[in-house]
């Protein structure tokens, strides 16, 4: 099943209707701040939207979903204020461009 990133009326979300979007389990490096960070990114289909499981180190574990508000992905678990600030920005924006 693939997905896009679409806008309608109300907001931003990411959700079954483009084909050719590769939603399989990405492993990608992140430097942020001069700390490097090992990501794991999983995919999870959640009704109409994807969200996405992400592995930090092979250790910390958040579950990231579109936030319409500021228009970008965000952690949305109970230890989603752990997530430096900056690193979740990062890895919002490197989900953003593999999925473009």
């Amino acid at each position: 099943m693939a997905y896009n990133k679409t806008q309608d009326a109300n907001s931003n979300v990411f959700t079954k209707r483009s084909p050719g979007i590769r939603t399989d389990e990405r492993n990608f490096n992140l430097l942020v701040d001069g700390v490097p960070y090992l990501i794991k990114s999983i995919p999870v289909p959640f009704n109409d939207e994807l969200r996405f499981r992400i592995i930090i180190n092979d250790d910390a574990e958040h579950l990231f979903t579109w936030d319409s508000q500021i228009k970008m992905l965000r952690a949305i678990d109970e230890d989603a204020f752990k997530l430096p600030d900056r690193l979740e920005e990062a890895i919002s924006q490197k989900l953003q461009n593999l999925l473009k």
